[in-house]
């Protein structure tokens, strides 16, 4: 998906919705809250797992918006998959320490996008940004015994959560800092 140009007599190119959420598919039904949450923050967005689903989505809402995008993997394939979208604004960057990214931001943070691997990692990852993050979608979060994810652990730790399931794939917003439940998805 690439972001057109205008020249001073076009009208310019403004990411809608529907844009964004476009081809969406079950490894991709985290798009329409990932939708809400970008729109209602401001700041940083943090990516723990890179995919085809988000990556080059966020890579286009955050190059319009001039918003900073850190995506992190630790498979060696799919970061080289995507490194060729790292720019000045958006750090792609392997590691093999899923607390690495936890410990570089430590402030607010507009949003944080689950979907890393092993999948029983993001319970702790989740936790540890629940008090910095003005929003945190995970993904897989349906109820087919929790995948061994076990997102119940962590659901108490917020004050508004809002769960959608597309295409029998669950995908949960957390937060302590906007009502989610508002949204409308």
């Amino acid at each position: 998906m690439g972001c057109p140009f205008s020249t001073s007599n076009e009208t310019p190119y403004v990411m809608t919705k529907q844009q964004f959420i476009e081809g969406m598919d079950a490894w991709s039904s985290h798009l329409p809250l990932l939708w809400e949450a970008l729109e209602a923050t401001q700041g940083e967005v943090i990516e723990l797992g890179i995919g085809n689903g988000s990556t080059p989505k966020l890579h286009e809402y955050c190059k319009e918006k001039k918003r900073s995008l850190f995506s992190y993997e630790n498979n060696i394939d799919w970061y080289r998959k995507f490194e060729h979208l790292r720019t000045s604004t958006h750090a792609i960057e392997y590691t093999q320490d899923w607390l690495e990214p936890i410990q570089r931001h430590r402030y607010t943070i507009g949003v944080v996008f689950s979907d890393e691997a092993p999948g029983f990692i993001r319970k702790y990852n989740i936790a540890m940004f629940s008090q910095n993050a003005q929003v945190i979608i995970a993904h897989d979060t349906e109820d087919k015994s929790e995948h061994g994810y076990l997102f119940s652990l962590v659901s108490p730790l917020f004050k508004s959560k809002k769960s959608i399931i597309l295409d029998g794939i669950g995908t949960t917003a957390f937060s302590n800092f906007i009502d989610v439940t508002k949204w409308s998805v």
